[in-house]
């Protein structure tokens, strides 16, 4: 039951916004919430954070507000119900109610007209929406009405695609089709229903459409598509933006900057709405983030833009390694080292404020393959040495790489060197399961270890290692790479021990590729 609001709440909302509340409700959407007796407010993120304040008189609703621009005094909206349902105790999904399902009675024989009218108004209200505008920066909110009018919702789209598309496609009706499909697509995005065969029906018919239509109806689709990409949320903004970035027919160069103004903006307003330091991460927010720089990554591959282009973009979303991995590629491919160089340099200072070393490894292998295609042995063996050093990555190519540089005798002094400026490493935490069946080996090879002063001796405890990882798998090699750091930090002058334990490290890690 709502905290100090009427359990009724629900009959001023359609079934349809109830349901589309309850999925934000769901996905976390609803932050910074307050309530008093007299007043519930909260933050909801949108396509926008969007403000909800709702007003309570006693036990009831007195007014409710959102700055979204679909909510009007006499049609709450979405932000509204998801609010209300955070403010519920143990609060469930929605039931129709008395009023939301007189709301969806239409009897068949209303069902043509009223849905007819419906199409003529959205047909005529999206015309003027997407003239009135020059950028594709257009807001589609304007048509919200008529597609909440259309009576028994799933029914209508699914008679239209099944049965009315396909007739005007085949008699070149391709004006109405292209008014028929977006219709279709935003009516189902707007109730929030979940019928992926129907969006996919609607996009390959597009596609139909857009083999024969002229192509004056192209670029009208092609700004639809980008308009409504911008103005959907979550995963109907993302796979309409991924169709136009990803089909055969807007492939001209012109085509290729406006898909890339489209999917900028995108990046701007999802960069608007992302939680700020400190704040709980949303990882909803940050997949999305991440699929629509991909998205822009594609369409600056295609354009073939220079490295000074593109630089902005990359430094933006460093973080992403697709990204770097171009950029550091772009700038290669255009004999442009020094700045790849710089971008590497600044962007792993960042990340070690940040003291984010996940990524450092992968920067530092990005570093050294420019030094080695375009600098001096000695800066591709710094890269790689710290690379191993500031990552800790004694398991790495990085590591062996670096090996593979020096003659034998100059190794061991590196290698010794790596192992002084490597930190201890904390003990193994043992379960009750690992203490019973991998500790004591663990304790016995650290016994044998200490007495293994020959070369022999030396070599036969390394090949022992196997055996952990034969037995007990992933767990027994976590064990056996401990081993092997301690080992090296402990006697870095016993040269058999140590060479013995690069060798056996470089099979699993070079022909297994396992890296740590």
């Amino acid at each position: 039951m709502t905290r100090g609001v009427h359990m009724y709440w629900q009959t001023n909302f359609t079934t349809k916004i109830l349901q589309r509340g309850w999925n934000y409700y769901q996905q976390g959407r609803v932050t910074k919430f307050s309530q008093t007796s007299r007043q519930i407010s909260a933050l909801v993120i949108g396509a926008q954070n969007y403000r909800v304040t709702i007003f309570i008189d006693g036990s009831s609703i007195s007014t409710m507000v959102c700055n979204c621009p679909y909510a009007r005094p006499d049609r709450p909206c979405k932000h509204m119900a998801a609010t209300l349902y955070y403010s519920e105790e143990g609060a469930q999904p929605p039931s129709q109610t008395p009023q939301s399902v007189a709301t969806e009675r239409v009897s068949m024989a209303d069902w043509n007209p009223k849905l007819v009218q419906s199409m003529r108004q959205f047909a005529q209200l999206q015309h003027q929406v997407l003239s009135d505008h020059a950028s594709l920066t257009t807001v589609l909110t304007q048509i919200h009405q008529p597609l909440e009018a259309v009576p028994n919702t799933v029914a209508s789209c699914k008679w239209l695609m099944k049965s009315e598309v396909s007739r005007m496609l085949v008699q070149k009706q391709d004006q109405l089709a292209y008014e028929t499909l977006t219709f279709v697509y935003l009516t189902l995005c707007e109730a929030g229903i979940d019928e992926s065969e129907l969006f996919s029906m609607c996009l390959h018919n597009l596609e139909t459409l857009l083999a024969q239509a002229t192509t004056r109806l192209q670029k009208t689709v092609f700004r639809w598509a980008c308009a409504a990409s911008l103005a959907l949320e979550d995963n109907n903004s993302l796979s309409l933006a991924d169709w136009v970035t990803y089909n055969g027919f807007f492939t001209t160069h012109d085509f290729l900057a406006q898909k890339l103004a489209m999917i900028d903006n995108k990046l701007m307003r999802l960069r608007a709405t992302m939680p700020l330091a400190g704040e709980t991460p949303n990882f909803t927010k940050n997949v999305e983030m991440i699929e629509w720089q991909r998205l822009g990554l594609t369409v600056r591959k295609r354009l073939r833009l220079a490295p000074s282009v593109v630089q902005a973009f990359c430094e933006r979303y460093y973080d992403d390694f697709e990204v770097v991995a171009y950029f550091v590629r772009l700038c290669c491919e255009h004999a442009e080292p020094e700045r790849a160089i710089a971008y590497c340099r600044a962007s792993i200072a960042r990340i070690n404020e940040s003291a984010e070393y996940r990524d450092l490894l992968d920067w530092y292998h990005q570093l050294a393959q420019i030094y080695q295609q375009f600098g001096t042995t000695e800066q591709y063996r710094e890269a790689l040495y710290q690379a191993v050093v500031v990552t800790r990555a004694l398991n790495s190519r990085d590591f062996f790489q670096l090996r593979a540089t020096y003659q034998p005798a100059e190794w061991r002094q590196v290698r010794q060197k790596i192992s002084v400026a490597l930190p201890r490493q904390a003990d193994l935490v043992w379960s009750e399961f690992m203490t019973i069946t991998v500790k004591p080996y663990f304790q016995e090879l650290q016994q044998r270890v200490e007495t293994a002063t020959t070369p022999e001796a030396q070599t036969k405890i390394v090949a022992q290692l196997q055996i952990l990882i034969d037995y007990h798998g992933p767990t027994g090699r976590d064990v056996v790479f401990w081993l092997r750091q301690d080992w090296l930090q402990r006697f870095p002058e016993r040269w058999v021990l140590c060479d013995a334990l690069d060798e056996w490290t470089a099979r699993q890690v070079l022909d297994d590729d396992v890296l740590s």
